[in-house]
Protein backbone atom coordinates (compact mmCIF):
# COMPACT_ATOMS: atom_id res chain seq x y z
CA UNK A 1 0.00 0.00 0.00
CA UNK A 2 1.03 3.75 -0.40
CA UNK A 3 1.45 6.05 2.64
CA UNK A 4 -0.52 8.95 2.16
CA UNK A 5 1.02 12.98 2.47
CA UNK A 6 -0.32 15.27 4.19
CA UNK A 7 -1.68 16.80 1.06
CA UNK A 8 -3.41 13.40 -0.01
CA UNK A 9 -5.35 13.48 3.40
CA UNK A 10 -9.04 14.45 3.37
CA UNK A 11 -11.51 15.04 6.22
CA UNK A 12 -13.02 11.63 7.18
CA UNK A 13 -10.30 9.47 5.67
CA UNK A 14 -10.37 6.77 8.20
CA UNK A 15 -7.95 4.39 5.59
CA UNK A 16 -5.76 2.54 7.83
CA UNK A 17 -2.56 4.22 6.39
CA UNK A 18 -3.65 7.91 7.87
CA UNK A 19 -0.94 7.21 10.92
CA UNK A 20 -1.20 10.50 12.39
CA UNK A 21 -3.51 13.63 13.63
CA UNK A 22 -1.25 15.85 13.10
CA UNK A 23 -1.00 15.17 9.52
CA UNK A 24 -4.52 15.84 9.05
CA UNK A 25 -3.87 19.38 11.18
CA UNK A 26 -1.15 20.22 8.48
CA UNK A 27 -3.14 19.03 5.69
CA UNK A 28 -6.35 21.52 6.86
CA UNK A 29 -4.51 24.45 8.09
CA UNK A 30 -4.18 26.13 11.25
CA UNK A 31 -6.70 27.30 13.13
CA UNK A 32 -7.62 31.04 14.50
CA UNK A 33 -6.06 31.51 17.73
CA UNK A 34 -7.96 33.40 21.25
CA UNK A 35 -7.72 37.13 21.56
CA UNK A 36 -10.42 38.19 23.26
CA UNK A 37 -9.56 39.10 26.81
CA UNK A 38 -6.08 39.95 25.72
CA UNK A 39 -4.35 43.46 25.70
CA UNK A 40 -4.32 44.83 21.68
CA UNK A 41 -0.02 43.98 21.66
CA UNK A 42 -0.85 40.17 22.45
CA UNK A 43 -3.59 39.93 19.94
CA UNK A 44 -1.42 41.79 17.47
CA UNK A 45 1.76 39.60 18.09
CA UNK A 46 -0.59 36.17 18.27
CA UNK A 47 -1.85 37.35 14.46
CA UNK A 48 1.76 37.95 13.55
CA UNK A 49 2.72 34.44 14.53
CA UNK A 50 -0.27 32.46 12.95
CA UNK A 51 0.09 34.96 9.23
CA UNK A 52 -3.30 36.65 10.28
CA UNK A 53 -4.24 40.09 9.37
CA UNK A 54 -5.40 41.88 12.33
CA UNK A 55 -8.26 43.72 11.59
CA UNK A 56 -10.26 46.75 14.27
CA UNK A 57 -13.36 46.71 12.78
CA UNK A 58 -14.81 48.79 16.31
CA UNK A 59 -13.72 50.65 19.20
CA UNK A 60 -16.10 50.91 21.85
CA UNK A 61 -16.48 51.48 25.61
CA UNK A 62 -16.61 48.14 27.72
CA UNK A 63 -18.50 47.71 31.20
CA UNK A 64 -16.00 44.64 31.62
CA UNK A 65 -12.82 45.34 29.48
CA UNK A 66 -9.85 47.86 30.42
CA UNK A 67 -8.78 50.43 27.46
CA UNK A 68 -6.97 48.29 24.57
CA UNK A 69 -8.39 44.89 25.18
CA UNK A 70 -9.85 42.67 22.50
CA UNK A 71 -13.43 42.63 23.79
CA UNK A 72 -14.78 40.14 20.57
CA UNK A 73 -13.11 38.47 17.55
CA UNK A 74 -14.20 37.20 14.86
CA UNK A 75 -14.17 34.34 13.29
CA UNK A 76 -14.47 32.30 16.62
CA UNK A 77 -10.97 30.91 18.14
CA UNK A 78 -10.58 27.39 16.79
CA UNK A 79 -12.07 27.54 13.82
CA UNK A 80 -9.89 26.37 10.63
CA UNK A 81 -8.08 29.23 8.38
CA UNK A 82 -8.56 28.36 4.92
CA UNK A 83 -8.17 31.29 2.42
CA UNK A 84 -9.29 34.38 4.42
CA UNK A 85 -6.23 35.48 6.49
CA UNK A 86 -8.01 38.56 8.54
CA UNK A 87 -9.19 38.35 12.08
CA UNK A 88 -11.58 41.03 13.00
CA UNK A 89 -11.91 42.45 16.44
CA UNK A 90 -13.97 45.19 18.68
CA UNK A 91 -11.30 46.75 20.75
CA UNK A 92 -12.32 48.28 24.07
CA UNK A 93 -11.94 52.61 24.18
CA UNK A 94 -12.08 52.07 28.27
CA UNK A 95 -14.04 50.94 31.20
CA UNK A 96 -17.31 52.06 32.16
CA UNK A 97 -17.45 53.02 35.88
CA UNK A 98 -20.41 51.09 37.46
CA UNK A 99 -22.99 52.51 39.21
CA UNK A 100 -22.99 51.08 43.03
CA UNK A 101 -24.83 54.19 44.36
CA UNK A 102 -27.99 52.96 46.22
CA UNK A 103 -26.50 49.10 47.25
CA UNK A 104 -24.65 48.55 50.59
CA UNK A 105 -20.47 48.56 50.34
CA UNK A 106 -20.67 44.55 50.48
CA UNK A 107 -23.25 43.67 47.57
CA UNK A 108 -21.39 46.37 45.43
CA UNK A 109 -17.90 44.85 46.35
CA UNK A 110 -19.69 41.40 45.01
CA UNK A 111 -20.92 42.77 41.94
CA UNK A 112 -17.92 44.17 41.19
CA UNK A 113 -14.70 42.54 42.39
CA UNK A 114 -14.99 40.01 39.37
CA UNK A 115 -13.84 42.94 36.33
CA UNK A 116 -11.43 43.87 39.29
CA UNK A 117 -13.16 47.12 41.25
CA UNK A 118 -12.20 47.72 44.85
CA UNK A 119 -14.74 49.23 47.27
CA UNK A 120 -13.39 51.68 49.80
CA UNK A 121 -15.40 52.93 51.89
CA UNK A 122 -14.74 56.24 53.15
CA UNK A 123 -16.85 56.52 56.73
CA UNK A 124 -18.85 54.05 58.49
CA UNK A 125 -22.00 55.03 60.07
CA UNK A 126 -24.42 53.82 62.86
CA UNK A 127 -26.31 52.01 60.35
CA UNK A 128 -23.10 49.14 59.36
CA UNK A 129 -22.58 47.27 56.49
CA UNK A 130 -26.43 47.61 55.63
CA UNK A 131 -26.06 51.19 54.83
CA UNK A 132 -26.56 52.36 51.02
CA UNK A 133 -23.99 54.00 49.03
CA UNK A 134 -25.07 57.83 48.32
CA UNK A 135 -21.67 58.51 46.57
CA UNK A 136 -18.85 57.12 44.57
CA UNK A 137 -15.52 58.30 43.21
CA UNK A 138 -15.06 58.18 40.35
CA UNK A 139 -18.52 58.59 39.24
CA UNK A 140 -21.37 56.26 37.61
CA UNK A 141 -20.70 56.81 33.65
CA UNK A 142 -17.05 57.98 33.64
CA UNK A 143 -14.44 56.46 31.00
CA UNK A 144 -11.11 55.00 32.93
CA UNK A 145 -8.48 52.93 31.19
CA UNK A 146 -8.85 49.68 33.73
CA UNK A 147 -10.77 49.18 36.70
CA UNK A 148 -9.62 50.18 40.41
CA UNK A 149 -10.55 51.50 43.86
CA UNK A 150 -14.17 53.06 44.01
CA UNK A 151 -14.41 55.73 46.81
CA UNK A 152 -17.77 55.28 48.29
CA UNK A 153 -19.73 57.47 51.29
CA UNK A 154 -22.48 55.60 52.82
CA UNK A 155 -25.64 57.49 54.18
CA UNK A 156 -25.67 58.61 57.72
Amino acid sequence: FKQKTAYEIRPRDWSSDVCSCDLITQALGTHYPAVEGLPLSEARQMARTTNLELVITEERVSEAHGRDTVIRQSPAPGWRIFGNNSLHIIVSQGLLVPDVRGTSAATAQAQTASIGWNIRQVNITARGDAAPIVMQHPAPGTIVDEPGDLAVVVEE
